[in-house]
């Protein structure tokens, strides 16, 4: 029989089937963070199983999976993601579905900048502080604050230590710039507070310190005589003294009084600079004031500057 011989029958293998179900599925992790993955198998385990990640660039990598000592659930874990990515699980005859990886990250404060304005009767100008936490200003300035976050925010206010809160609304231009002003009635610290439109925060809200600086009355210093003195009633008397004020002295004078008779003598009529001791100097003649001996002279040194309402303050040694 010179006929083909027919093939012999073979017996087809049906291919495994392969239910599994992964855990977490779609996820949203903090950007930076780790994800863990599960992939649980109910029967027919295969030998391996690996994890595909991509990113939204199309950059590709592919971990590897253990199984877990319950030998149906492979085990792996997605570190460092950085950005928004999908992911399955593989194994040698199939797939999971694809699930997505959303990254987030917490409100968090990226620079703080601030303009003090001080009271008109100060004649200071406004003063701009730029990457800072820590803010001085005298008693009656305005104290603007703008903060630059690093997402558009739900929810922003300072909270000071002592319960009080000052809200926070961002610019029309920039919703990652926040803005409030404050005047401030003493000195204490503020932690700023972010929430977001799904209700996470900051994680380390900073503190603000806002330091509230009086307006001082002048200093007066005596520098000569420091003591008692006798001098005849035909001499001068020669008197010296140091003043200063945080805002500058206005004027300053001196006041002599002998036989219930005062006489005040101008030392400076124009305003002296701020933050800086200044000589002044008067000298007395007792000749003309008909002193006796035996007489008493007394004196005191007075320097004048403004206060919180403009109003004139004389402060006296």
């Amino acid at each position: 029989d010179n006929s083909a011989q027919a093939p012999l029958p073979t017996e087809e293998k049906e291919a495994p089937q392969f239910e599994l179900s992964v855990v977490p599925g779609d996820a949203e992790v903090e950007k930076g963070s780790r994800l863990i993955v599960e992939a649980k198998f109910a029967k027919n385990v295969p030998e391996s199983a690996r994890i595909i990640v991509r990113d939204d660039k199309g950059v590709e990598r592919e971990l590897a999976m253990r199984l877990t000592v319950d030998q149906q659930v492979f085990g792996g874990m997605i570190v460092g993601i950085d950005r928004d990515s999908q992911y399955r699980v593989e194994f040698d005859s199939g797939h999971s579905e694809d699930y997505k990886i959303t990254t987030f990250v917490h409100p968090e404060l990226e620079r703080a900048d601030a303009k003090v304005t001080p009271p008109d009767y100060t004649g200071l100008p406004a003063k701009e502080i730029r990457n800072t936490l820590k803010v001085s200003a005298m008693e009656g300035s305005e104290v603007a604050f703008q903060f630059k976050v690093n997402k558009p925010i739900s929810e922003a206010e300072l909270f000071g230590e002592d319960k009080s809160i000052i809200s926070l609304k961002a610019r029309a231009d920039d919703p990652t710039i926040l803005e409030a002003a404050m005047k401030p009635d003493k000195s204490q610290r503020y932690r700023l507070h972010l929430v977001d439109e799904k209700d996470r925060s900051n994680k380390q809200p900073p503190w603000i310190t806002v330091n509230m600086q009086l307006n001082q009355l002048p200093k007066i210093e005596v520098a000569f005589p420091k003591r008692n003195v006798q001098v005849s009633s035909i001499q001068e008397l020669p008197v010296e003294a140091k003043v200063w004020d945080d805002l500058g002295v206005n004027r300053s004078g001196a006041v002599f009084s002998l036989a219930g008779k005062s006489r005040e003598i101008m030392l400076s009529s124009r305003p002296l600079k701020a933050a800086k001791k200044h000589d002044v100097k008067a000298l007395y003649e007792l000749e003309p004031e008909s002193a006796e001996p035996r007489q008493l002279v007394s004196y005191y040194f007075w320097a004048e500057d403004h206060g919180l309402k403009g109003e004139v303050r004389r402060a006296m040694s």
